[in-house]
């Protein structure tokens, strides 16, 4: 499979550099340079919320990081590709990366 972008949230940012060790931080900072970093904005926020509902509906949740990456991808019209599938299955409209 070939991609011409990459894509990541600003969500997963936060976490790629606050999981970083000092020793890390040249590889991330340079790594992060060759993907499009989406911001969580006003639409991301109220896809969260719309998420929220539908998985309270089924007496799920999902982690707070989780939840606005799902809905930044969502909101882009974008195929996510989680390191652990699990945790987004049950999210309706979001397109998961299946190999």
């Amino acid at each position: 499979m070939h991609f011409d972008e990459l894509y990541i949230s600003c969500v997963t940012e936060f976490e790629i550099i606050n999981g970083a060790t000092p020793a890390q931080l040249d590889f991330w900072n340079n790594m992060l340079t060759g993907f499009t970093i989406l911001d969580f904005d006003s639409k991301a926020a109220r896809q969260s919320a719309a998420i929220v509902k539908q998985l309270k509906n089924k007496r799920k949740s999902i982690d707070k990081p989780d939840l606005f990456i799902a809905a930044t991808a969502i909101v882009h019209g974008l195929m996510l590709d989680p390191s652990n599938k699990k945790h987004f299955e049950l999210i309706e409209n979001l397109k998961l990366l299946t190999l």
